[in-house]
């Protein structure tokens, strides 16, 4: 897998996302050999504006995923995950937790449309994960 993470990130959490992210997609059946996934550590300000860009919501979140629907043949580039850590330390929330959270997104699962999967899904990833 290859696995490209950016922005202001201690490295005790950028060596967790570097072992949890293909482990996360192989409890969900997919395989990473050729995949590409890029993270990035945005600050409250940087996550806000994405937001309101895209989602047309004025405020910073915790999470943002972005599904990369058209690649190169050469490179399997499944999307980017925008990750705000003082949000995600405000909603006490983990940041492996948020790494889950966009990358079910990205394999197309929503918590809004299908509640049941997802719980589904992130309870596959907890249970396989010792969580």
């Amino acid at each position: 897998m290859k696995l490209e993470i950016s922005g202001d990130i201690d490295l005790a959490t950028k060596k967790e996302i570097q072992v949890s992210a293909p482990e996360i997609f192989n409890k969900l059946g997919q395989k990473t050999s050729n995949l590409h996934l890029e993270v990035v550590f945005s600050s409250p300000e940087e996550i806000r504006q994405i937001n309101h860009k895209y989602r047309k919501i004025d405020k910073a979140t915790d999470v943002l995923s972005f599904p990369q629907t058209q690649f190169p043949v050469t490179v399997n580039s499944i999307g980017t995950i925008f990750i705000c850590p003082e949000v995600a330390e405000t909603e006490k929330i983990e940041i492996i937790e948020l790494l889950k959270h966009g990358i079910l997104h990205l394999l197309g699962f929503d918590h809004e449309s299908n509640h049941e999967e997802w719980i589904q899904k992130a309870a596959i990833i907890n249970h396989n994960m010792g969580l």
